[in-house]
This record gives structure tokens, C-alpha cells and sequence, in this order.
């Protein structure tokens, strides 16, 4: 920090006592009215300084008491907010009275097969209008290849002589009626399962000479 009462030189740039009129190192003349004392020109900008400070400080103080006053504001605001209600939900009782049948287990019943229907016995009819005989039997019925003459009825996959052949039921083997009758080839057709084999398909009746299939009597 410089003396006090002392200039600054504007010539050699060193302090000179307050009042030096010339400079003692080059002999210029010193302009005391363009020389502010280095005394006062310090104070000046001390004097300065500190007013920002206290400017400073004083915008400081109020930001930091406004901002203050905004957070007291909304706490107060919140904590006076209606607390939310709480929803409560009564579900009716599920529980069942003494008095409401429960139902019963369902037990798994066996659905038995349907058995073939049986036509009633009505004697020799008309099965078939091109027929050249009348039939002796009915759906249900229990027959047996005829014996005379001994020969095996051809069974096929369908009614008809030209149907494939796949089989053949022999004299005296008994099979059960499970449809029919079908007409062609002016013969009455039968499709018929075998006691024996279990071979199922479609065989005639007889044609006008003879029956080769004839009911079982019980």
C-alpha cells in the first residue's frame, strides 16, 4: 500500500512527497491539478466498491426473502388442500344359505348302443315291386345260408350284381339283418353280418327259383 500524502509522477512513475512541484529524477514539471493523490484516488475506489457491495448484498437479501416467501406460500396452500376421501367398496356376501340346493354331481353314464330295430313279423311281403319273389325277411331277423342247394352266398360292398365281391357267408352260417332290403337285379338285397366272421356287406335273398337265405326260427 502506497504512503500518505505522497503523488504518483506521471513522468518517472515513482512517489514523490505531496507538494513536489518538479520531478527529482528528470527535472520535469509536475501538473498537480492532473495528479489526483494516490490517497484519494484509493478512497474513491473503496468508497465505490463497497456501494456495489451493499447494492449487492441488498438485491441478494431480497431475491433470497421473495423466494422465501413463494415456498411458505405453497406449503401453505398444500396443507390447506381437502385430503382425498377414500373409497370404500362393500362386495355382497358370497356366502351360500343353508337353504340353496346344491346341485348334484353329474355322473358319467355310459350311453348304451342303440340294437338294431326289428320290422314285425308279418309273413312273406312285397319287398321289392320287380322282385320275382316275396321276402321272408325283416331288419332284425337272424337268417342262415339255406342248405338246398349247399352252396355260399357272395357278399359285396353294395347292393347289385356289380358290386365288388368281398366274401361269402357258407351253408348253415346264421348272420344278423342290419338294413334293407334294397332292390336290382329283380333280387332282394340284404346287408347282413356274420355270426361266424363278422363279415358285414350285402348279399340276396334267393331269386325265383329259390330262397339262399332264410329266417332262423327262435
Amino acid at each position: 500500500m502506497f504512503k500518505k500524502d505522497t503523488i504518483h509522477c506521471p513522468h518517472c512513475g515513482q512517489q514523490h512527497p505531496a507538494g513536489t512541484t518538479y520531478c527529482p529524477i528528470n527535472g520535469l514539471p509536475i501538473d498537480l491539478g492532473d495528479t489526483t493523490p494516490v490517497t484519494t484516488s484509493l478512497l474513491n475506489k473503496l468508497n465505490i466498491s463497497k456501494m456495489w457491495i451493499i447494492v449487492g448484498a441488498a438485491v441478494i437479501g431480497a431475491i433470497l426473502c421473495l423466494s422465501a416467501f413463494v415456498i411458505l406460500s405453497v406449503i401453505s396452500n398444500r396443507s390447506q388442500l381437502p385430503s382425498t376421501p377414500t373409497l370404500v367398496i362393500i362386495l355382497p356376501s358370497q356366502a351360500l344359505s343353508s337353504s340353496t340346493p346344491v346341485p348334484a354331481p353329474i355322473e358319467n353314464v355310459m350311453t348304451p348302443t342303440p340294437a338294431v330295430e326289428t320290422t314285425p313279423d308279418i309273413g312273406p311281403w312285397q319287398a321289392c315291386a320287380d322282385a320275382a319273389y316275396l321276402s321272408q325277411l325283416h331288419v332284425g331277423d337272424t337268417a342262415e345260408v339255406s342248405n338246398d342247394p349247399p352252396l355260399a352266398n357272395r357278399v359285396r360292398r353294395d347292393a347289385g350284381l356289380g358290386s365288388e365281391v368281398i366274401g361269402s357267408i357258407e351253408p348253415g352260417e346264421k348272420s344278423l339283418i342290419l338294413e334293407g332290403p334294397r332292390c336290382a337285379n329283380n333280387w332282394v338285397w340284404w346287408k347282413v353280418r356274420s355270426n361266424t366272421s363278422g363279415l358285414e356287406g350285402w348279399t340276396a335273398e334267393g331269386d325265383a327259383d329259390s330262397y339262399w337265405l332264410i329266417p332262423v326260427i327262435p
